[in-house]
């Protein structure tokens, strides 16, 4: 039936059921979205499965009772000068590692849950940093890494990788 051919009734039953489709393809897009949105936020704080440890971690401090240290870049810069017994980690992504980073440091990269830290020693102070404004993914490794896997020795460098930029302390590629 062509458009001319149809009645009044028909018309606006037609209009009506087109109105009815559009809200619920709207409700079903809504849905899907608020759906990516729980799935990403739970992924961000971190949500476990079960293969991973079963402490959970929210990302607070004072809930999991670890509180990260923070080191300053002229304390790290000194006690590297001195010697010390530590490792720089930097955890930003594996792309940028090469590109520039701390000397020295090796490349331990955020991820949303550690499955497990094998190159990362026990006997040494651990110096986590970032390219984060507020050190993020370095206070989230050094969290999980306490938490989950038990270390110790961690500090996080207050500043990040920018702070060590900005005094034109030594990086390389």
């Amino acid at each position: 039936m062509f458009p001319c051919e149809q009645t009044r009734e028909e018309v606006i039953r037609n209009r009506k059921v087109i109105k009815i489709f559009k809200k619920a393809c709207l409700f079903s897009v809504i849905t899907i979205y608020f759906i990516i949105c729980l799935t990403v936020a739970g992924l961000m704080a971190g949500e476990r499965t079960s293969a991973t440890p079963a402490r959970p971690l929210t990302g607070d401090p004072k809930e999991l009772g670890y509180k990260v240290e923070l080191i300053t870049a002229e304390e790290l810069k000194k006690l590297m000068d001195e010697g010390a017994n530590l490792l720089v980690v930097d955890t930003q992504d594996e792309r940028i590692y090469p590109v520039k980073h701390i000397k020295g440091a090796i490349n331990f990269p955020w991820a949303p849950v550690i499955r497990e830290p094998i190159n990362l020693p026990r006997n040494k102070l651990l110096i986590l940093y970032c390219g984060c404004a507020g050190e993020e993914a370095s206070k989230n490794v050094a969290r999980q890494l306490m938490a989950n896997w038990g270390f110790k020795q961690i500090k996080v460098l207050d500043g990040g990788f920018n702070r060590w930029l900005k005094l034109g302390y030594p990086t390389e590629p």
